[in-house]
């Protein structure tokens, strides 16, 4: 019942097709003990990577976004009823109900030492449990962001472009300072002030997707919902730079134990926040150059955008500019917005934008 390795399979094919008769056969043969320890560790590979995990959560995906179709099809009506109210709430709610019944049960049978998932699933729920976070950053974040921007109404955010910045800049610095203000009275974790105002950053950053998507599904004012989404692309930007402010002071500290000067914060606020900006207008203006030049070319003008989007975040914050790379993105998604619609093909258009609808769906 054991199958045969891959090698002595390989090893096969190539004596029957070059005729060499059955030496390398028995050679192969008698190396297929070692090869079984070489299965074994492919096999760890696979189930290591995480696969499972990644069709799990677009299957919930699925799931969620079609309990509306099962409200319709549904025959009792408590079934009806129950599935029409639960299809008032955005499909992004469900998948995070979901995927959290599946951590909790996984990490109930994992203190039980018991494997209720499987051991391609449970090895690839280990995986995903302890993934750095810039997997994350690096591989989701630009799609977001650059859809996102790229998406948005041209004519809308120019009228909000100043509510806007107000929101994301003001706004984003206040609810920093009251945030930090709660955790440290409230709290009394004994946090000091720059830890705080860290926390603040961090719980600053809004995500507005769930909403917008609500948005869109009651039909609300388009200015609103342009507003809000715009808002949640800067209002990142802020709070990571206040962030790594707040995270330079703390490792200055640490090291020399002294904070950063005056001067320091300007500079690093600076270099944030006007550098990102800079990175992605310039890169946003070099993918709309390079667009104006192909002609009705699906592939090349979505792996354009594609490779625009990730050397924008790699460019900021993998180089020694030390910028913000979601400033980049977001830039560098508004210029092609208000400059680069005009250079896609009038073929491709369509294409290109519902496969950035596709791919922010999936991250």
């Amino acid at each position: 019942h054991h199958r045969a390795p891959r090698g002595f399979r390989a090893t096969s094919v190539a004596c029957g097709r070059q005729g060499r008769g059955m030496g390398v056969v028995r050679r192969a043969l008698a190396a297929s003990a070692d090869d079984g320890h070489d299965d074994d560790h492919d096999e760890d590979h696979f189930l290591d990577f995480g696969l499972g995990v990644f069709v799990m959560a677009l299957a919930f995906g699925i799931i969620a976004r079609q309990i509306n179709a099962g409200a319709r099809l549904a025959h009792s009506y408590t079934s009806r009823k129950l599935l029409e109210l639960l299809s008032r709430f955005p499909y992004t709610v469900f998948v995070l109900l979901l995927g959290f019944i599946v951590g909790v049960t996984f990490r109930a049978g994992e203190s039980q030492g018991k494997d209720r998932f499987g051991d391609s699933l449970t090895h690839g729920l280990e995986r995903w449990t302890d993934v750095s976070p810039e997997v994350i950053l690096f591989a989701f974040i630009p799609i977001l962001l650059f859809e996102s921007s790229f998406s948005t109404d041209v004519h809308i955010i120019r009228h909000e472009a100043l509510q806007v910045l107000f929101l994301a800049g003001p706004g984003v610095i206040v609810s920093t300072f009251l945030t930090a203000l709660f955790v440290k009275y409230v709290f009394n974790y004994g946090w000091s002030w720059t830890l705080c105002l860290l926390f603040g950053s961090m719980m600053s950053a809004t995500d507005p997707v769930a909403v917008v998507a609500l948005f869109k599904d009651l039909g609300v004012n388009q200015r609103l919902g342009t507003l809000i989404e715009g808002e949640g692309l800067m209002n990142d930007g802020s709070a990571i730079v206040i962030f790594n402010i707040c995270l330079a002071a703390i490792e200055k500290r640490r090291t020399n134990n002294a904070g950063l000067s005056a001067g320091d914060v300007v500079t690093t606020a600076l270099q944030l926040s006007l550098g990102g900006p800079v990175v992605g207008l310039v890169l946003g203006a070099i993918m709309s150059t390079i667009l104006g030049n192909i002609i009705n070319d699906l592939k090349s003008e979505v792996t354009l955008t594609v490779v625009g989007c990730y050397a924008c975040f790699l460019v900021a914050e993998g180089s020694k500019l030390h910028v913000s790379g979601v400033l980049a993105v977001v830039f560098a998604g508004l210029y092609l917005s208000f400059y680069g619609r005009g250079k896609i093909s009038i073929k491709v258009e369509h294409s290109l934008h519902s496969f950035w609808h596709i791919a922010e769906y999936v991250a």
